[in-house]
């Protein structure tokens, strides 16, 4: 599992934390979606935003990896005031069209 932003949120997160003003400090924002996916689950959306099939190798996990990554964005979307607006499906459309573009 694991949280994906898309890069326009992000930005909007970044440029939000440069136009506020902090308590002096150190504070942490996590930059996420809020929401984890499975890797499987994920491809099966990639493949639908692409429109083809992607060939799958799977693997066993190895000792060192972490098997779910979810963050915590409720301090960025209180202090910032600030929430992801483009859901997964939405921006692996977007991100599918860019590329394609780009060829």
């Amino acid at each position: 599992m694991r949280d994906y932003l898309y890069i326009d949120d992000f930005l909007a997160l970044c440029e939000a934390t440069l136009d506020a003003t902090l308590e002096e400090g150190a504070h942490v924002f996590n930059a996420a979606y809020g929401e984890g996916i499975a890797l499987d689950a994920l491809i099966d959306r990639v493949e639908a935003a692409a429109g083809r099939t992607i060939e799958r190798h799977h693997v066993p996990a190895r000792r060192v990896d972490v098997h779910c990554i979810t963050a915590d964005t409720s301090a960025a979307r209180s202090t910032f005031d600030w929430s992801p607006a483009i859901a997964l499906d939405a921006g692996l459309r977007r991100t599918w069209q860019w590329f394609s573009s780009q060829a």
